[in-house]
C-alpha cells in the first residue's frame, strides 16, 4: 500500500514481499514514475490496474527504476493495483502481485476494490479523529493562555511565555520566539526551547535584522514567513551569520554551546 500527498506516492504498508524489496520500499523516499507507469495511471484517473506480465512492459524493459525494483526485488510479474480516493481526491493505491504470469479473477479484482473502500474509510475516520484531537488541543491552549492572561494583568511576560510555548507545541516545532518591534529593533521578550538557543536569544538582545533576514522581511510587511529551509534561503547564502539574528534556527550552526 503507498500513500499519496498530491504530488508523490509514499510507502504505507507491505506483507509477503521479498526482503530485499521491502528495504527497498521503506528506504527509497517519494516514489518517482515516468508515463505509462501504474502510479502515473492512478494520477491520470484510473481506478483498477491489472498487469499481466510486469516483465514484459515498456517500462520495464526502459529501466523504470521503481519497474524495475518490483520485478526484479520482488519477483513479481502479474500485477494488480485499485486506488484509494475519496471522491475525486487520490489518497493512495493498494496492490498484490503474483511470481508468476497468472492473471486475478474478476472475483479477485472485485475483492481487491473492497478492501481499497475499506482503507479509504479508515484513512477518513483517523483524519476526522486527529483534526478533532487537534482542535481540542487548540482550545485548551486558547484556554490556557487566557488564564495567564486572567491570573496576570499588567504582566505581559507569562502571558508571551504561555504564547511561545503552546506555539511551539501545537505547531510541533523545536524552538520558538516572539519578538517585539518599535520601528527599528526586534527585542526577543520570550523564548520555548533547547537551552542554547534561549541563552542565544537572551545574549543578543534588541537587534536591528539584516536586509533580507526573516524579520526585516516582517518589518518590510510581510505577515507571514515559511522558508521551508534557513541554509538555502537567499539571504543566508549571502551571509550565512544572518539568521542568527533573525531566529535562532541556525545556532545549531554556529553556538560552541551547541
Amino acid at each position: 500500500m503507498n500513500r499519496y500527498d498530491g504530488k508523490h506516492f509514499y510507502h504505507a504498508a507491505d506483507h509477503g514481499v521479498p526482503s530485499a524489496y521491502a528495504l527497498y520500499r521503506r528506504e527509497r523516499g517519494p516514489i518517482t514514475y515516468g508515463s505509462g507507469t501504474t502510479p502515473a495511471r492512478l494520477v491520470a484517473g484510473e481506478n483498477l490496474i491489472q498487469t499481466a506480465d510486469l516483465m514484459a512492459t515498456e517500462a520495464y524493459e526502459r529501466g523504470e527504476p521503481a519497474r524495475r525494483a518490483l520485478v526484479d526485488l520482488g519477483r513479481a510479474r502479474t500485477h494488480l493495483t485499485a486506488a484509494l480516493r475519496k471522491g475525486d481526491v487520490l489518497l493512495g493505491d493498494i496492490s498484490i502481485y503474483r511470481q508468476e504470469v497468472r492473471p486475478f479473477s474478476t472475483k479477485q479484482t472485485s475483492l481487491l476494490q473492497d478492501f481499497a473502500a475499506q482503507a479509504v474509510i479508515a484513512m477518513e475516520n483517523a483524519r476526522l479523529i486527529t483534526e478533532t484531537r487537534e482542535a481540542l488541543e487548540q482550545q485548551t491552549a486558547t484556554a490556557e493562555v487566557l488564564q495567564v492572561i486572567n491570573s496576570s494583568p499588567g504582566d505581559l511576560a507569562p502571558v508571551f511565555d504561555a504564547i511561545v510555548t503552546k506555539a511551539v507545541s501545537l505547531c510541533g516545532a523545536t524552538l520558538g520566539s516572539l519578538h517585539l518591534y518599535d520601528g527599528e529593533q526586534f527585542d526577543p521578550v520570550a523564548v520555548d526551547g533547547e537551552r542554547w538557543h534561549a541563552d542565544h536569544m537572551r545574549q543578543q538582545g534588541p537587534f536591528q535584522p539584516p536586509r533580507g533576514a526573516l524579520l526585516d522581511r516582517i518589518a518590510r510587511g510581510e505577515r507571514l514567513v515559511h522558508v521551508a529551509d534557513v541554509a538555502q534561503d537567499e539571504a543566508y547564502a549571502a551571509s550565512p551569520h544572518y539568521a542568527n539574528w533573525s531566529t535562532g534556527a541556525a545556532c545549531a550552526r554556529h553556538c560552541p554551546s551547541r
